[in-house]
């Protein structure tokens, strides 16, 4: 019965989380660009990112992500370029998947506005072998590996103190496999993103709450709503709640004015929570610029 009970959710993992087909991140102010191309070259520079995230610890074939991206503006033009990495695991579907992403930058009386285009490759593999189940259909033996090629498009508004952000990474999939067994794979997804970044008073602090929605067909909208705090430009905490999921709790620290390092721990609260611990999250940045911290960041 136990093995049944741990096949059946091997097996609807994909399903559970359905809504996170694109990668999900505790920590997504600083891995925005997997999501919406117009955050190309909004830092100004050269940003390195790297992250690394392990959800619902406790459960075999749980997701597992691993994603490097890269972004800045040339110099003197008002273009941005990204690259962007990931590999996923979520029961027996594996998923590896490339992007380069474009933005151009808009200079306004009020702020800037950037207009993101991408275009991407990913790879996924279903090993059915995995399940380790007795099945006398020779499918479930098999591993397959479809392909699709994707276009997305984004929009990204920054003044001062606040940004607002929308995005559908996947606007247009095409089936590369020619195979009917497994036909367009990417299911269109749609961010909407906000935040805003307000100094309290003379402490040396800023408080940063941020809004991240996103929605696709197979999946109810959800809500990931954060609250940070910017404690004198080299340490932030902050709390958040993604609904139907978990409560998450995560810190930054900034050793120097290039390099930041993230933790974040997400609580478990949707129906999996007796089977889960919880799920961590670990992130390293290096910006090529400035320090990364500054108020005027819109991240």
């Amino acid at each position: 019965m136990t093995r049944l009970l741990m096949i059946s959710i091997i097996c609807l993992l994909p399903f559970l989380a359905a809504g996170q087909q694109d990668p999900m991140f505790t920590k997504y102010m600083f891995n925005s660009l997997v999501f919406n191309p117009a955050y190309a070259g909004s830092q100004g520079n050269v940003d390195v990112n790297a992250s690394f995230r392990r959800q619902w610890i406790g459960i075999d074939g749980s997701p597992a992500t691993i994603l490097l991206s890269t972004e800045g503006a040339l110099n003197d033009k008002n273009i941005g370029l990204g690259l962007t990495l990931f590999h996923d695991r979520i029961g027996v579907e594996r998923r590896t998947d490339v992007s380069t992403n474009y933005s151009y930058i808009i200079d306004l009386p009020s702020g800037r506005l950037l207009l993101g285009l991408k275009a991407g490759m990913a790879l996924f593999g279903f090993n059915f072998a995995d399940l380790q189940a007795d099945q006398l259909d020779p499918y479930y033996q098999q591993t397959n590996s479809p392909a699709n090629l994707y276009f997305g498009t984004g929009v990204l508004y920054q003044h001062d103190v606040f940004f607002v952000a929308l995005a559908t990474p996947n606007l247009i999939a095409v089936d590369l496999n020619g195979n009917d067994l497994f036909p367009t794979f990417i299911k269109r997804h749609f961010y909407a993103q906000t935040g805003a970044w307000i100094d309290l008073g003379d402490s040396g602090m800023q408080f940063r709450p941020s809004l991240l929605l996103s929605f696709q067909e197979a999946a109810p909208v959800q809500a990931h709503l954060n609250a940070g705090l910017l404690l004198n430009e080299y340490f932030a905490m902050g709390v958040s709640y993604r609904t139907g999921d978990a409560l998450n709790a995560s810190v930054t620290i900034y050793p120097n004015s290039h390099l930041r390092i993230g933790l974040g721990y997400d609580f478990t609260v949707s129906k999996l929570r007796p089977y889960t611990d919880a799920t961590f999250e670990v992130m390293v940045g290096y910006s090529f610029g400035e320090q990364v911290t500054k108020i005027d960041n819109p991240r």
